[in-house]
């Protein structure tokens, strides 16, 4: 052999290959979204019976179902000297099946919160704050909400998400099937084990992966994709695009600056509603500039189906509706972005498919668990100090979630029912046992003994709150009351 002809081999010899460089990205990618992505897993399989943990973490959600339609006068009579004159929106839910109250927010120009009320919708009492949010806060941290520009950041981890999918599909592409083979696996160790739990979890999973990462792209860059998927929807004719948008709105409300003293009944324009949809009812009003003479009044309709409609009125004008949609309405805008919500968040096929998902995204939490390990292990020998940091840094805010999580849900057991800001202490509680957690690991270290103890004190912790149901309130599992 020539030296030229040995300087190229032993170049080459150093060259990565393809299948090692897609091996480094993808390592790469997943290292980056580590954290986010598994908060991500775990609070949206938690999420996915968000409606559900309402009534279980809230005892004022624990009544009959109203029968009718609740007035919204008296609801709105009780807090009307509540709401400023330069209130800009004024909005009241009526009762579902998971939170029977009539609830109202609204917003005055220069608040950055809403004020938020809530009734019986029985008598239009108004109640108390809620006792408990560890349902929606779990549910905001599935987007990352608390997070500075949160949203957009689950939308860039979830494109690292499907990144990670396809260069995962390509490294194994050879050996997909060959990882359900079951023998031999009790003699894989270490990183062996790791990576084909990593991969065996993977593989199980994949098209849940690509589900998941394409909508929840989809959902985190809205901003962005919006208008690009309305432009390809018409082929690239403006005027087509614009007549759609205008003729699902009702005409611009043109302000009259006339400010009125009082508010009409509202009742009649929610029952006029109803009427014009025959086997609907009202889920929604909407009041905008509501003491301007031009306020418009927007009451959205639903049925059991989950068939939606709405009317929009001149609120001081009179009972002619300005606008009309009907639920039949061809709007292929709503045709994408329907079908993206309903596969995102499992609203297809009832609990089954819920079930199905939660079994999913526990697998999903298992392969970003292994995939974790299998870096960690890897960069022991050329890396040591990055790889404890990372080690340190996923034990301590990826893992110390689940101990975190179980500790919320003592707190919303054991919290007095009469502790004022109790939903807001109960979130406090759990936020700073989280980063407890995560500073300790950080600073003393980890492990595989502190995994387990994260682990057995996460399960221990939840497995135990329906014996506190038990002993505190005398609904042990298995009593009705329990299921109620």
């Amino acid at each position: 052999m020539s030296e030229t002809e040995s300087k190229d081999a032993r170049g080459s010899a150093r060259t990565p290959s393809v299948q090692a460089r897609w091996y480094e990205s993808h390592s790469l990618a997943g290292v980056l979204a580590l954290i986010p992505l598994f908060v991500i897993a775990v609070t949206g399989s938690i999420s996915l019976f968000h409606e559900e943990l309402q009534p279980w973490t809230r005892p004022e959600l624990r009544r009959p179902a109203a029968e009718g339609t609740p007035s919204a006068d008296a609801a709105l009579a009780g807090v009307l000297p509540e709401i400023p004159e330069d209130v800009q929106r004024i909005n009241l839910r009526y009762p579902s099946e998971y939170a029977p109250l009539l609830r109202m927010d609204w917003r005055a120009e220069g608040d950055e919160d809403s004020t938020r009320r809530a009734f019986d919708p029985a008598t239009g009492q108004r109640l108390g704050e809620p006792s408990s949010k560890l349902s929606s806060v779990l549910f905001r941290w599935h987007f990352l909400a608390p997070l500075p520009q949160g949203l957009l950041l689950a939308g860039l981890i979830s494109l690292f998400w499907l990144a990670l999918t396809i260069s995962g599909v390509y490294l194994h592409r050879k050996k997909l099937l060959a990882q359900f083979r079951l023998s031999g696996w009790r003699k894989r160790r270490g990183r062996a084990l790791q990576s084909w739990m990593h991969t065996l979890a993977a593989t199980i999973t994949l098209p849940f992966h690509l589900l998941y990462g394409v909508t929840g792209a989809l959902f985190g860059s809205l901003l962005f994709l919006g208008p690009m998927i309305l432009y390809l929807v018409f082929g690239g004719d403006q005027e087509a695009m614009e007549a759609l948008v205008e003729g699902a709105q009702p005409p611009k409300q043109e302000l009259a600056e006339e400010t009125l003293d009082a508010l009409p009944s509202l009742d009649p324009f929610v029952a006029d509603a109803e009427a014009r949809f025959v086997g609907m009812h009202a889920s929604f009003v909407s009041l905008v500039e509501p003491y301007d003479e031009a306020a418009r009044l927007s009451v959205f309709v639903m049925d059991a189906g989950d068939a939606r409609g709405n009317v929009v009125y001149d609120l001081h004008r009179g009972m002619e509706p300005v606008h009309l949609v009907p639920p039949d309405l061809d709007n292929p805008v709503l045709d994408i972005v329907t079908p993206v919500i309903e596969l995102h968040f499992a609203q297809l096929g009832g609990y089954p498919v819920r079930f199905l998902y939660l079994v999913l995204g526990v697998m999903l939490a298992v392969l970003i668990y292994a995939g974790a390990r299998m870096w960690v292990m890897r960069q022991r020998t050329v890396a040591p100090r990055a790889a404890a940091a990372c080690e340190r840094l996923f034990d301590g805010f990826g893992f110390g979630l689940l101990p975190a999580i179980g500790v919320f849900a003592w707190a919303n057991r054991l919290l007095p029912a009469d502790l004022g800001a109790r939903a807001q202490v109960e979130e406090n509680v759990f936020h700073a046992v989280w980063v407890l957690v995560g500073l300790a690991v950080l600073v003393r270290g980890t492990g595989p003994a502190t995994r387990r103890a994260m682990a057995m004190a996460a399960a221990v912790l939840l497995a135990t709150v329906p014996l506190l149901d038990g002993l505190l309130h005398g609904m042990w599992p298995w009593s009705p009351s329990a299921w109620h």
